[in-house]
């Protein structure tokens, strides 16, 4: 049986079939590409191949600016501080960031938790 004699048998179940999986498949190409977006952005804003680096990066441009994080957490006001003497011209590696969110979170990967950070820091800011 063809689609066609499917549609002239049972047109609105055939219809709605059809809008369902259109449904299910806009909703996971939304998923990634929010995924994508959130997990990529902060990589090609920055030029960076690290989240941790992002990081970093982030705050020591914040710091530069003179930018306050003092609506930030604890946590992003203590890293904020051991990145404050930074210069903005030294190579940031990741291994400051990446320390101290090993410290704060254990049971976090911490590429993860410099991914919620980096959001925190450029939402909060």
């Amino acid at each position: 049986m063809s689609s066609r004699d499917r549609w002239r048998e049972h047109p609105v179940e055939y219809r709605t079939s059809r809008r369902s999986r259109r449904g299910q498949s806009l909703t996971v190409v939304l998923g990634f590409g929010i995924l994508l977006v959130a997990f990529g952005l902060p990589l090609l804003r920055d030029g960076i191949w690290g989240p941790c680096t992002a990081l970093e990066g982030r705050i020591v441009a914040l710091n530069a600016a003179g930018v306050s994080f003092a609506r930030n957490g604890q946590d992003i006001r203590t890293l904020a501080g051991l990145l404050a003497w930074t210069r903005p011209d030294v190579e940031l590696t990741g291994g400051v960031a990446h320390r101290h969110v090993s410290a704060q979170d254990p049971l976090l990967p911490a590429w993860f938790g410099c991914y919620l950070r980096y959001w925190r820091v450029t939402i909060g800011v």
